[in-house]
């Protein structure tokens, strides 16, 4: 969309994403990549997911193609792309270790959201008004990524989680129990938001330097 000029003439975006009420459990990664860990700073919030996409094709055989497909987040490019590197070079010696060959393609993921903190607070001071100031807070940097992210290097981005939904996010688990919650107070969010940054001539959003030139 942005290649295809659809934010051509856009000066800021927002959007809302599920939130989750159920605890996160930790991952198993890879021997190899685990051993590295303490080399990842805990600013740069890197996160590495990896799954096994196929394992071989019989029991007790040593199998002949097994495939893995990892995602790396982080807080900053030039961490992503160092703890990439890592997660590769492991692969390697892991392969060269058992006498394997290993081929490795790497495919960019999303960049990491840049926070505007203008845009945030008047977001957020309308999520204190729709819900409440108990039910609200500020997030910092978060470890989930999405194409927000790619968004906010070109232009001022702000994301907000809404509840009323209960269960582990993007699993067959997860329901809605607040509908109110879930769509009305979203869709008044945005339209709240932009009212305050475009009220008597956009004269919030100009002060706080969130329009383009």
């Amino acid at each position: 969309m942005v290649g295809g000029g659809a934010f051509d003439d856009v000066d800021m975006v927002s959007m809302i994403h599920m939130a989750s009420d159920a605890p996160l459990k930790p991952m198993l990664g890879l021997m190899g990549v685990h051993a590295q860990r303490e080399t990842l700073r805990d600013d740069d919030t890197i996160r590495i997911h990896p799954i096994i996409t196929k394992g071989g094709d019989l029991v007790n055989i040593v199998p002949a193609d097994v495939r893995l497909e990892a995602y790396v987040r982080g807080k900053r490019v030039e961490a992503i792309v160092d703890a990439s590197k890592k997660v590769d070079r492991a692969l390697k010696a892991g392969a060269i270790a058992v006498g394997a060959e290993v081929e490795i393609t790497n495919l960019p993921g999303y960049l990491p959201k840049i926070s505007d903190a203008a845009f945030d607070e008047a977001y957020y001071a309308n999520c204190e008004w729709l819900v409440g100031v108990q039910s609200s807070g500020r997030q910092g940097h978060g470890t989930a990524s999405n194409d927000i992210g790619d968004l906010s290097h070109l232009m001022p981005t702000s994301c907000a989680l809404m509840g009323g939904v209960v269960g582990q996010g993007h699993s067959k688990h997860v329901r809605i129990v607040d509908p109110e919650i879930f769509y009305l107070a979203s869709a008044k969010l945005h339209a709240c938001t932009a009212i305050d940054l475009l009220w008597d001539q956009a004269d919030l959003a100009a002060w706080e330097g969130l329009l383009k030139a």
